[in-house]
């Protein structure tokens, strides 16, 4: 049997709020994801300008208790260890967006389903942390 929805249908609150929830999420990834490319450009260019080999001995990235210790570390690789980090973090800051919605609209199963999420996230980020 098919169904059909008219065009000119008022939206139900479930379609607002997956709408609404999708923008924000939107917004968050580009402004996270620009800013990201920014510091990972600008690092390169910084090691780029002061001629060190474009391939970098050591880790791939730096860690975030060695990050935070900025003067220790070449600025440039910093900005790169940076933009990383940024774009690694995106999809904690996804669910925490969800998860603050969710409980902003009091859906309740939603708002555990993401904080199940972000408690697997963060475990998993631990344990892989070494």
């Amino acid at each position: 049997m098919r169904t059909s929805v008219r065009r000119n249908a008022e939206p139900t609150p479930a379609m607002v709020q997956a709408l609404d929830l999708e923008q924000h999420m939107r917004r968050v990834s580009q402004v996270v994801s620009a800013a990201a490319v920014v510091l990972m450009v600008a690092g390169l260019l910084g090691t780029v300008m002061s001629g060190a080999a474009l391939a970098l001995p050591g880790g791939s990235v730096m860690a975030l208790h060695d990050l935070l210790r900025l003067p220790i570390h070449p600025r440039a690789l910093a900005a790169m260890s940076g933009g990383i980090l940024m774009l690694a973090l995106l999809p904690v800051l996804r669910v925490l967006l969800a998860l603050g919605i969710y409980a902003r609209q009091r859906v309740l199963i939603d708002a555990l389903a993401a904080l199940v999420v972000l408690i697997e996230l963060l475990i998993s980020m631990r344990a892989g942390g070494g």
